[in-house]
């Protein structure tokens, strides 16, 4: 559990939501698939007087493109948004990306991550606010960038999403909307595949989880991330050497900033 601070948005039907669920958990117990506990929540805050609607699906549009797809699990009065987990262990990072992707979709103000596959029930509030965000430049003064075209050309596509969209979202959004930028821009981008050899033996074709922009550059894009990570460098530069690609860029849609990194081999 989460109850971390006096100031708690929606009490009254925040506890309404925590006490279904430890309804069902001391009912069911542990052990069955989501579907169940979802079902279940579906009747027990119905029986508490409480409106949910389940499985409510939106697709982000951007630039009159879809860039990803959601679906959550149960929103409640309209005001909260329930993400249902059946975990053996604690809640990871990701889920917690997963419902901040639906507060800011919805334009909802809190979450809640339950977990019924402990003997106890677990459960983590999630609160969200917008956060518009600004650009932080990790190139002073533009030494390197200075008159490459293609740098320009990315950090165009990165300010446009940060400008229409704002921060929030997870990697995988970010990269549906740089897709989505990219069509709207014409410019041309490619998620490249490299035939990797170590030293001369083949290991077969990889594909990249980067974006080669008009066969210049590649951008590494990340989100949620306080910073840019010196894993997250350390794969841009590895991508960088396997394709022979001199330039690059590492953006990250953090939480306050996004941060966009140029690398020139």
């Amino acid at each position: 559990m989460n109850d971390a601070g006096k100031n708690i948005l929606h009490p009254e039907l925040s506890y309404a939501i925590i006490g279904a669920a430890m309804d069902v958990h001391n009912e069911l117990g542990p052990g069955w698939d989501e579907e169940a506990y979802h079902r279940a929540m579906l009747h027990a805050l119905k029986g508490r007087g409480v409106r949910a609607e389940s499985k409510l699906r939106g697709a982000l549009m951007h630039q009159g493109i879809v860039a990803d797809r959601f679906e959550l699990d149960i929103l409640v009065e309209n005001q909260i948004v329930l993400e249902l987990k059946h975990l053996v262990g604690s809640f990871a990072p990701s889920h917690r990306c997963q419902l901040i992707n639906y507060l800011k979709f919805w334009e909802k103000d809190l979450g809640i991550l339950i977990n019924f596959g402990l003997d106890r029930l677990k459960y983590e509030r999630i609160p969200y606010s917008p956060v518009d965000g600004t650009i932080q430049h990790e190139d002073p003064k533009n030494k390197l960038t200075e008159g490459h075209e293609s740098f320009d050309l990315i950090f165009s596509i990165l300010g446009a999403i940060l400008k229409t969209q704002g921060l929030g979202y997870g990697t995988k959004t970010y990269h549906g909307l740089f897709v989505a930028e990219c069509r709207f821009q014409a410019i041309g981008y490619e998620t490249p595949f490299v035939a990797l050899n170590y030293r001369e033996h083949p290991l077969g074709e990889k594909q990249v989880d980067a974006f080669l922009v008009n066969h210049e550059a590649l951008v590494l894009v990340t989100a949620l991330n306080d910073r840019s990570s010196a894993v997250d460098l350390a794969r841009l530069l590895a991508y960088m050497k396997q394709m022979g690609i001199k330039n690059g860029i590492l953006a990250n849609f953090g939480k306050t900033t996004l941060t966009i990194r140029p690398l020139i081999l």
